[in-house]
C-alpha cells in the first residue's frame, strides 16, 4: 500500500500471487479444495461479499471421470448502475505435479526459498539469466495460470470497493481441473447458468488470462487469443487373430496393425489443421499397449491405441470419417507388407501357406449397433452394468478401452476388426472471428487495446485466433450441431456412465471469448517462471482499459 492509502496494485497482484501459489493445488489432490477454499474465505471477509453473499458461491460436484471432488469459486461485483451486461473472467487454480523439481520440490510452491536455492543448481543458460536479472519470479503455478487468477482477484476487490468504476457487472470464476480432464469448467458451466437467472446476468464477453506461453509456447510476445483449439482423443481398437508364431501366416498380429495404424496417423500433416494462417500441431500417440498382458509364443490379438488431435474448424464427423479412412489403409498396408513377406520367404524355401486376412473396420457406434442387433436383452443397460463395476480410480481413457473390450466379447463373430471412435477429453474449439454483434464488440476492444498498449506502454500485443493448448473456454458456448454433438456421445464409450459434457448448459453461456495473459516461461517445467514488469504493471492497466471499452 502506498503512503497516501491508496492500494499499490501491482504490490497487491504480487501479494496474491505468492498466497496462492503456497497452497499446493496438484490436479487431482485435496489442495484443489483448500485453495479453492481459502479463495472463497479470502473474499468472504470483503465487505460487499458480506452485503451481498448471494454473488460470492462455493460448489463442489462429483464427476465420475475425476477422482477428487471438483471445486468452483464464482464471484460476482455489480456496477453502481443497475445493468444486466457481465464481463466473466475464468481462471483455473490446480496445477501440475512437481516431481520434475527432483531434489528442489519441496520448495517449488515457495517462491523466495526455490529461487535462492536455484542458484546453486545447474540450469539451462536462458534460464539462468533470467534467474539473476530479477526480473522473474519461480514456481510452480505461478505463470500457468496462478498469476492469471491473481489479477482476478486484485481487479474485482478493486471493483468491490468501488462500484462507480465501470458500467458492467465484473464476474470471476475460479476453478479446478484445468490440467486433466477440464471438470472445472464443465462443473463451471453448470454454477454460471443458475447464477446467470438467479442474479439477472447477460453474459457479454468472457475473458480467460492463461498465460501467453502456454498459448503459443516459446514466443517472447505479449499476446492475445480470440479463442482456443479443439481436442479429440480418436482411439483404435484392434482385434487380430492369434496363431502360434510357427504359423504366422495363418494370423494377423494385432502388433502388425497397429504399426501401420501409428504410421498412417502419428504426424500426418494432412490431418493438421489450418485456419487464418494458423495450423495445429501434428496428432501423437499418448497410449499404446497390448492387451495381453502374459507371455506367450502367440500373435498379439489385441492392441489398443489413442491419439492427442488438435483442431480448429474441423467438425467430430469429418475426423472421425478420417479415423476410419485411415483404418482402412493401414488394413490395406498390413495385407500388403504380409504378401510381400510371405512371397520373399517362399522363393526360399518356405512351404507354409499364407492367407488373403479380412479385417473389418467399424465406428464405435456401429459396433454398438452391430451387437446390439443380435443381443438377447437391453444392451445399453447391460454396458451401464459394465462401466458402473469398472474401478472407480481407474483413468477414464482405460475405463473407455474395456468397455470397447467388453463391446467386442459380445459379437457373434470373432473375426478381426479395427473400432475407432472417441476417448475423454472432448473440447470444442471456440473463435471470436466477429460474426455476431458481441463478437465484433469484442473485436473493436481488443484492437482498441492493441492501440492503447502501443501508445501508452510502448508494448505491442500480438494477436492470435487461436490459444494453441486446450483451455477452459472451450466450454464457453457452442459452435456444433446437435447432429455432431451427438455424434461425439454415440461414439465415446460409456458416454453418460464415465464421462459426460453438460453441452445445455454451455450452450446457454454463449458469448464471445479472448484470452489476455501474462508474459513467462517453461510452462509445467522445474523453470516455471512468470515475468513481473508486464504482470504486474501493465497487464493490470490493459485489463481495466478493456473492460472500459467492452
Amino acid at each position: 500500500m502506498k503512503g497516501n492509502g491508496v492500494v499499490d496494485r501491482a504490490e497487491n497482484v504480487e501479494g496474491i500471487l505468492v498466497e496462492l501459489v503456497g497452497i499446493p493445488s496438484i490436479t487431482g489432490t485435496d489442495g484443489e479444495a483448500r485453495i479453492a477454499g481459502h479463495i472463497h474465505e479470502k473474499l468472504s471477509r470483503w465487505r460487499y461479499f458480506r452485503e451481498n453473499p448471494s454473488h460470492l458461491r462455493l460448489v463442489s460436484s462429483k464427476l465420475p471421470d475425476v477422482k477428487e471432488d471438483v471445486y468452483a469459486v464464482f464471484a460476482l461485483v455489480k456496477a453502481a448502475r443497475s445493468t444486466a451486461k457481465t464481463i466473466l473472467f475464468v481462471a483455473h487454480f490446480d496445477v501440475v505435479d512437481v516431481e520434475i523439481y527432483g531434489s528442489l520440490k519441496h520448495l517449488a510452491f515457495d517462491p523466495p526459498a526455490l529461487e535462492q536455492a536455484m542458484t546453486e543448481v545447474e540450469l539451462p543458460p536462458q534460464a539462468k539469466k533470467d534467474l539473476k536479472s530479477g526480473q522473474y519470479l519461480f514456481g510452480r503455478g505461478i505463470m500457468d495460470m496462478k498469476a492469471g487468477l491473481a489479477l482476478e482477484l486484485d481487479l474485482i476487490e478493486e471493483y468491490s470497493n468501488n462500484s462507480n468504476l465501470y458500467d458492467v457487472n465484473i464476474a470471476v470464476l475460479a476453478l479446478g481441473d484445468e490440467e486433466n480432464n477440464n471438470g472445472g469448467m464443465r462443473v463451471g458451466a453448470i454454477l454460471m447458468k443458475q447464477a446467470s437467472k438467479d442474479l439477472g446476468l447477460d453474459v457479454a464477453c468472457v475473458v480467460d488470462t492463461e498465460p501467453s506461453d502456454a498459448g503459443k509456447p516459446g514466443t517472447e510476445h505479449q499476446m492475445i487469443f480470440m479463442g482456443t483449439t479443439g481436442k479429440l482423443l480418436p482411439f483404435f481398437y484392434v482385434l487380430g487373430a492369434g496363431v502360434h508364431a510357427g504359423n504366422y501366416y495363418q494370423g494377423i498380429s494385432a502388433s502388425l496393425l497397429m504399426s501401420f495404424l501409428h504410421t498412417v496417423v502419428e504426424a500426418n500433416p494432412e490431418l493438421c489443421d489450418a485456419h487464418h494462417g494458423e495450423v495445429t500441431a501434428p496428432p501423437l500417440a499418448l497410449g499404446l499397449e497390448l492387451r495381453h498382458r502374459s507371455y506367450s509364443v502367440t500373435l498379439p490379438d489385441r492392441a489398443a491405441t489413442f491419439f492427442n488431435y488438435f483442431f480448429f474448424q474441423k467438425t467430430p464427423s469429418t475426423i472421425i470419417a478420417e479415423m476410419t479412412a485411415l483404418a482402412h489403409e493401414a488394413v490395406k498396408r498390413t495385407k500388403e507388407h504380409l504378401a510381400r513377406s510371405h512371397a520373399a520367404l517362399s522363393a526360399r524355401g518356405y512351404t507354409r501357406p499364407g492367407t488373403d486376412p479380412v479385417v473389418a473396420v467399424m465406428t464405435y457406434r456401429e459396433l454398438v449397433e452391430a451387437v446390439r442387433r443380435n443381443f438377447a436383452g437391453d444392451l445399453d443397460e447391460q454396458l451401464s452394468k459394465i462401466a458402473l463395476e469398472l474401478d472407480t480410480t481407474m483413468d477414464v481413457r482405460e475405463k473407455g478401452i474395456l468397455l470397447v473390450e467388453s463391446l467386442i466379447s459380445l459379437r457373434s463373430a470373432e473375426t478381426p476388426i479395427i473400432v475407432t471412435g472417441l476417448l475423454p477429453p472432448f473440447l470444442p474449439a471456440r473463435a471470436s472471428l466477429g460474426g455476431s454483434t458481441k463478437e465484433a464488440r469484442l473485436q473493436t476492444a481488443a484492437e482498441s487495446m492493441r492501440h492503447y498498449a502501443q501508445e501508452n506502454h510502448g508494448v505491442r500485443l500480438e494477436k492470435a485466433v487461436y490459444f494453441a493448448g486446450i483451455s477452459d473456454l472451450s466450454y464457453v458456448g457452442s459452435d456444433l450441431s446437435q447432429d455432431e454433438l451427438s455424434l461425439v456421445e454415440e461414439n465415446t464409450p460409456g458416454w453418460g456412465s464415465i464421462y459426460s459434457i453438460p453441452f445445455e448448459e454451455i450452450a446457454a453461456l454463449d458469448a464471445p471469448v479472448i484470452n489476455i495473459g501474462p508474459l513467462g516461461r517453461d510452462a509445467h517445467k522445474m523453470t516455471e517462471r512468470l515475468e513481473k514488469d508486464y504482470t504486474f504493471r501493465i497487464l493490470p492497466d490493459l485489463l481495466r482499459y478493456f473492460i472500459r471499452q467492452v
